[in-house]
């Protein structure tokens, strides 16, 4: 199978710009700057509106609020209005005058990265008694419908504390951990098919077949068309996690998280690449540019459900964070594919071996310099300073995957300088065979480590 490996990576580059460029606004992953009445003070008129104003702006669908006081009511839907830019949020409701005592505010957002954000506010009203101590009694289905500018809540809307779905949780954890897992292997198996065997074809000794390179493809395909199902998969519970985590069961919920929101918009554009590649997998022989298209689409989006949105430039943001991946799965989703279906078809041919190793080298270190450059560009993005580096939790996992990807790349060198060049004998394939399952098996704890990173709020972007 021969194809043009520059005229693909043009290809899925211009996919990626395309697709960035169509992205939706950025938005963010706020946390509350300021309240009126603010957190600790004391209300000596009866309450008519409570006003909460975030770093950035939140979805407007999965928007929760509960007030209660220390004398037991409990306004556990009021209708809200947002802001024209989405950062403010102002709660009206005619019970909110009976509130007496210690207030304790319970809200809940969803910023465009698809995470909830919690918090509690409390406050004391220490105002006159109204002549009637009675709450009023409040209507909440003869609300109108939601819209822009005054809207009620939606129901169970922004709750983040469901047990499975928790966005920090151990369930969504592993669910985010496969996806990203198969997501690599699925560009890795494209990059082998269009960057490394068509290099090893062109490097073979003249008279030498390549009956062993036509198999490796076929079981490439094979593999692909498995990685790009289990990817379909783990999208779906992706999805289904996150409508856990935002509360919502309905229907009309569930189409909300899919296609209002940009982790649901990001997941679609994402399964649209899994399925593209699963069809392409399939069909056994595919173009390049299509592939580079599969690739560009899955790349865009899993940079889309991503902090990439919550950037102040999001088409900028989500095209680095696409590079990023695109460079992860040409190198970790490569190296997989050597380690899985490369190695052991060719135990038997050590000069054929050297070949194909070789080529994978040269497409894994120029990877490696797009994820080094992608990843330098993205953390400063999302830290800003070292202080924040080094005092936030994002920061610190951070340094942690950094640490890790490090032990992932040494390995790589120790490979490419000390066994690639012995790679054609018995002893050095075998050597190779277990620093390539090493190095592997490190890449799987970087993406293990990336999948708890992404839930974090990253500093650069929050301004905390």
């Amino acid at each position: 199978m021969r194809r043009n490996p520059a005229r693909a990576l043009r290809t899925g580059l211009g996919a990626a710009l395309l697709l960035a460029a169509a992205a939706a606004p950025a938005l963010a992953h706020g946390a509350l700057r300021r309240s009126t009445p603010a957190a600790g003070a004391r209300v000596t008129t009866p309450l008519s509106t409570v006003t909460l104003e975030f770093t950035e702006a939140v979805e407007a669908r999965f928007v929760r609020i509960v007030l209660r006081d220390s004398v037991g009511l409990v306004i556990e839907r009021p209708t809200i209005d947002l802001s024209a830019d989405r950062k403010t949020v102002t709660v009206r409701d005619t019970a909110l005058a009976v509130l007496r005592g210690t207030v304790e505010l319970h809200w809940t957002i969803t910023g465009a990265d698809g995470h909830p954000v919690e918090g509690r506010l409390r406050f004391f009203v220490d105002a006159p008694a109204p002549m009637d101590s009675t709450p009023p009694s409040v209507d909440t289905s003869a609300l109108a419908p939601e819209r822009y500018g005054s809207q009620p809540v939606a129901a169970g809307g922004g709750s983040s504390t469901a047990a499975w779905g928790r966005v920090d949780g151990p369930a969504a954890w592993v669910i985010r951990w496969l996806q990203y897992v198969a997501l690599l292997a699925v560009v890795g198996g494209w990059a082998a098919l269009v960057l490394v065997l068509p290099r090893a074809r062109q490097q073979l000794a003249v008279g030498a077949t390549a009956d062993t390179l036509d198999l490796i493809e076929r079981r490439t395909l094979r593999v692909g068309t498995v990685a790009a199902a289990t990817l379909a998969a783990a999208l779906v519970l992706r999805f289904l996690a996150q409508c856990s985590a935002l509360g919502v069961s309905d229907a009309a919920g569930l189409r909300d998280v899919l296609v209002a929101t940009n982790v649901g918009r990001g997941l679609i554009v994402t399964m649209v690449g899994a399925l593209f590649s699963l069809t392409l997998s399939r069909q056994g022989r595919a173009p390049a540019a299509a592939i580079g298209v599969a690739v560009g689409l899955l790349g865009i989006g899993a940079a889309a459900m991503g902090h990439a949105m919550a950037a102040t430039s999001a088409a900028v943001a989500v095209g680095t964070g696409a590079l990023h991946v695109i460079g992860a799965g040409a190198w970790i989703g490569t190296l997989s594919w050597l380690v899985v279906v490369a190695l052991p078809a060719l135990r038997a041919d050590g000069a054929l071996r050297a070949v194909v190793v070789r080529a994978f080298s040269a497409v894994a270190l120029v990877a490696v310099a797009v994820v080094g450059l992608s990843g330098a560009a993205n953390a400063w993005r999302y830290v800003g300073s070292f202080d924040a580096l080094v005092h936030s939790d994002y920061g610190r996992m951070l340094i942690a995957k950094v640490a890790v990807l490090s032990a992932v790349a040494l390995t790589g060198l120790y490979n490419w300088r000390a066994v690639v060049p012995r790679v054609g004998s018995v002893a050095g394939g075998s050597r190779l065979r277990a620093s390539a399952a090493v190095e592997l098996v490190v890449a799987l704890i970087v993406l293990a480590v990336t999948a708890g990173l992404v839930v974090l709020p990253p500093v650069g972007l929050s301004g905390l």
